[in-house]
């Protein structure tokens, strides 16, 4: 969008970037890391002055970044040398900026000062060294011993004398430390994309220009940069005819950060031509050679060996851990003793399965030396027992300068949402104001930035329906992470949740079956939430009683992903069929993200499965099988109150059929759960549905529907009835005309959209969960061209934005806030394109003459053989086969789903045929 408003070119991207980071320098001033005796109140106007200025700063980086990608990208790409001048003038501002977005800074500078001070690093934490140095780490840190290596503790040791302790001067230190790794980083990356055939300019800004290098190894300083500009080093070495340089290189990279050790296999790979194992043998000597050395140098000893088992922050979010805690949590509640082993367990099944995926990659993908470690060291980064967001930097880098197709940009939008959910504060702590930090991570990712396909030899990667090997590894090493990534995220949710939906459909069908309670008696304990939804529905549900808990909660996983497959089929088949399972991989992370779709798994609900029912009936109208359409909506109908609105769109669209058979299966439904409860059913239907009281509070934050605006804005006090059956009129008026519409021009996609839109606001309760029926909207957007509106609704949606004013909903800010989804939801059902979008040609002009030319002996009239469908009287054919204008008139007539007669399928045509068959030509002379 900002390429549409200005010229882009590389002055212009070099002044964005350093506008941003001149911002992040200035609000850093008084939002970053600062030392402990400098910190500021987070409820000052200063705070929260320099937090917009670093939001806004991100903000401006990222844009920078991705419009130089379409500089990259053009006719006249930029050369090296003025790339590298984009990269010193966007590191500049950050010179003197206090760290941002981590406090780790501090800890090198501690530890540093700890080996001056002859204290076993490796044995203490920063807690042990005292005074005001060891103040500034960060209190998880203060009793860790350093998991780094001999070579960056000389680093900090050699800095630590010089600076004296001075904490300024140390963080220019360290700084200018960082900043010689990216330097490093960057003159390693085009030297190492030549030798792969890779556009250097293009690796040069994927690998050296991405935010999170600006943001993390600079700004941050951390010392993953020194370990990167050591490896690329080392790799370039290797490839040239310093062979021992590159040894010695690569392995003081391992002596700064482990993970850098895999590039010692890269070496041995890029001598292979001299024979594998004089290439083992003189690769292994010249490492064990440097690292003596080394470690004789910074006199730590070899405790670093040791402390490779340093354990991780609590709080750490790696796949391993969340996974292990998640076990460990359900373990607990099921009362079992291994609760405390599931989080080694899941921890050594996370080495095992790096140890797997990196032999893959070596022995069975075989990609080129550079490429196989850039994935390598990905897995690593994902896979590892701790993840951090600059370890995406570690595979990045390598991939930046070898992949033969990098698809960066079409994962942005599920990254982007991913990342939403967890803390990236520039403070670095948790003294950020909850209503300050939520948008944080959002604007920090650089994946959030839109941006095509990149192909790394200067070419478009189309993405088309094949998969080519070159592409294959590219598409894993990002589906793998992002997938991993997802998961990690939406395992933790149910632990949030703690299926509370399911306990309540549990609890009641287990009371109901096995105690002989009523449906709408039980609560659950310690709460006043019961049964809320027709007796049919706790029908349904009693296969439930059949077994536990664990068990219930493993089937409502398993219904809502067969549920969610459904959707994604009936909404986007034909795409995901272009793609294969590489679309279908992104299409599931990207829903699995969205809010309303993450709270139905993680509550448990029966959104998903309703949603599905009622997409199969919209499948069988809109493909001609609409006599077998009705049942879906019924059932659903039955389940829950809020899909009879469909019915009415069945008869709206004169479906009397459908509509008769949704309205038989839903009374059939309703009557077996009465015969089955009669009580239940009494009570349900004259004074249950109407008790809004029993579902929740009409002024909660999640109710997302016309009446919960209503509640919000008459808070304390009860809403008018008059005025949101006022509003309900309305929203059914715009929803009957806008439908109608859409069925005028046989856009069921549209009008099932609408339908589901209309229901959400005119309920007197809509859930956040309940918000899936807004997922047709955005196949409607997708499907009309419109990404960048889908890809701005998606981000709100997955953003839980409604939930800043889960305390206070008043004033302005509280009511275009608190109410974000249901502006959301107004919008489209306002402006959601309907009809059927036009082809992309120019229209064909048709003949001035209105009546067809009288047969001749030259053009005699042809009439249609017998048996087969023919044009009618009217239509006169010419001997040349071209058809009047009655003929064309009959041909471009189209199919209205709301009853009229659907033409024949013509035979097959050539395109020059199709255009003529448009136009009345006189017959020839």
């Amino acid at each position: 969008m900002l390429a549409m408003a200005f010229p882009v070119d590389l002055r212009r991207c070099q002044a964005l970037g350093l506008a941003g980071t001149a911002f992040l320098a200035a609000g850093g001033e008084t939002a970053g890391a600062l030392p402990a005796r400098e910190l500021i109140a987070p409820e000052s106007g200063r705070a929260a002055l320099g937090l917009v200025g670093v939001y806004f700063g991100v903000v401006l980086l990222i844009a920078a970044w991705a419009l130089l990608g379409t500089v990259v990208r053009g006719p006249e790409p930029p050369t090296v040398r003025s790339l590298l001048g984009v990269l010193a003038a966007w590191a500049a501002p950050l010179l003197l900026a206090p760290p941002l977005f981590s406090r780790d800074v501090y800890s090198y500078l501690a530890q540093g000062a700890m080996v001056d001070a002859h204290i076993d690093v490796y044995a203490y934490g920063p807690a042990r060294l005292g005074g005001p140095l060891a103040d500034q780490v960060a209190p998880v840190w203060q009793h860790t011993p350093t998991p780094y290596g001999p070579v960056f503790l000389a680093v900090a040791s050699a800095l630590s004398g010089l600076t004296r302790g001075e904490l300024p001067a140390g963080l220019l230190g360290m700084r200018l430390v960082a900043l010689l790794g990216v330097a490093l980083m960057a003159a390693a990356l085009p030297r190492l994309a030549r030798h792969s055939g890779v556009d250097p300019a293009a690796a040069l800004w994927l690998g050296a220009l991405h935010p999170l290098v600006l943001l993390h190894l600079v700004a941050g300083a951390h010392n993953d940069a020194v370990m990167l500009g050591l490896l690329g080093a080392g790799l370039v070495a290797a490839r040239g005819r310093w062979h021992v340089l590159g040894v010695v290189l690569v392995t003081l990279a391992a002596l700064v950060k482990a993970p850098a050790v895999l590039g010692l296999v890269a070496v041995v790979a890029l001598r292979r031509h001299v024979g594998v194992a004089r290439a083992v043998a003189t690769t292994t000597a010249g490492a064990l050679a440097t690292t003596a050395l080394a470690t004789a140098v910074a006199g730590t000893g070899y405790g670093w060996i040791a402390a490779l088992k340093t354990p991780v922050s609590p709080h750490n979010w790696s796949p391993t851990s969340v996974l292990g805690r998640a076990t460990g949590a359900l373990l607990e509640n099921l009362g079992s003793d291994l609760a405390p082993l599931a989080l080694p367990a899941w921890q050594a099944a996370g080495l095992v399965a790096t140890t797997a995926a990196v032999l893959f990659i070596w022995l069975r993908l075989r990609p080129g030396p550079v490429y196989a470690l850039g994935l390598s060291l990905a897995v690593v980064a994902v896979l590892g027992p701790a993840i951090r967001p600059w370890y995406a930097l570690w595979g990045l880098f390598l991939i930046a300068a070898a992949a033969p197709a990098v698809p960066c940009a079409t994962v942005s939008p599920p990254l982007s949402a991913a990342c939403s959910r967890s803390r990236c504060c520039p403070t670095a702590d948790r003294r950020t104001p909850r209503r300050w930090s939520w948008p944080s991570p959002v604007v920090c990712s650089p994946w959030s930035c839109s941006g095509r396909l990149i192909r790394r030899r200067g070419h478009r990667c189309r993405g088309g329906p094949r998969e080519t090997a070159a592409h294959r590894p590219g598409r894993l090493a990002l589906v793998l992470p992002l997938a991993t990534a997802v998961a990690v995220f939406t395992a933790t949710v149910p632990l949030l949740r703690d299926w509370f939906d399911l306990r309540v459909y549990y609890g009641t069908v287990d009371a109901w079956v096995h105690h002989g309670g009523r449906i709408y008696d039980y609560r659950v304990p310690g709460t006043t939430y019961g049964f809320t939804y027709p007796p049919f529905a706790a029908l349904g549900m009693l296969p439930m009683a059949l077994v536990g808990l664990p068990t219930a909660v493993a089937l409502a996983l398993l219904l809502n992903l067969a549920a969610t497959a459904a959707v994604l089929l009936i909404l986007t088949g034909p795409a995901l069929r272009r793609h294969g399972w590489f679309g279908w991989a992104l299409a599931g992370c990207a829903l699995a993200l969205l809010e309303p779709v993450r709270d139905t798994v993680s509550f448990g609900q029966v959104n998903l499965l309703l949603l599905a029912l009622v997409l199969g009936d919209a499948w069988l109208l809109s493909t001609g099988r609409g006599r077998r359409a009705g049942v879906g909506i019924g059932l659903a109908t039955a389940v829950k109150l809020t899909p009879a609105l469909f019915i009415g769109l069945l008869l709206l669209a004169r479906r009397w059929r459908a509509a008769a058979v949704a309205t038989a299966v839903a009374g059939a439904a309703t009557a077996l759960a009465a015969w089955a409860a009669p009580d239940a059913s009494r009570f349900y239907w004259t004074r249950a549905v109407w008790d809004t009281a029993r579902v929740g509070r009409l002024d909660y934050v999640s109710n997302q529907s016309l009446q919960g605006v209503l509640a919000r804005l008459a808070a304390p006090g009860e809403p008018s009835r008059a005025v949101w059956a006022v509003a309900v009129v309305l929203v059914l008026a715009v929803w009957a005309r806008r439908t109608h519409r859409a069925l005028r021009a046989g856009d069921w996609r549209a009008a099932f959209a609408l339908t589901g839109l209309a229901a959400c606001l005119v309920s007197p309760i809509t859930w956040v969960h309940h918000l899936v029926w807004l997922l047709p909207s955005f196949a409607v957007l997708w499907r009309r061209r419109l990404p960048r509106v889908a890809g701005t609704l998606y981000v709100v949606l997955c953003s839980s934005v409604v939930w800043l004013w889960f305390d206070d909903a008043s004033g302005v800010d509280g009511f275009l806030g608190s109410n974000t989804y249901v502006w959301v939801t107004l919008g489209l059902l306002l402006r959601l394109p309907v009809g059927q979008r036009r082809p992309d040609r120019p229209p064909l002009k048709r003949s001035a003459s209105t009546t067809a030319p009288a047969p001749t002996a030259a053009a005699p009239a042809i009439a249609p053989v017998t048996g087969q469908p023919g044009p009618p009287p009217s239509c006169a054919m010419t001997a040349s086969g071209v058809a009047g204008p009655a003929c064309a008139t009959v041909r471009a007539e189209s199919s209205d789903p709301t009853g009229s007669t659907r033409p024949a399928a013509p035979n097959p045509q050539s395109s020059s045929e199709r255009a003529s068959s448009y136009t009345a030509k006189p017959p020839p002379d």
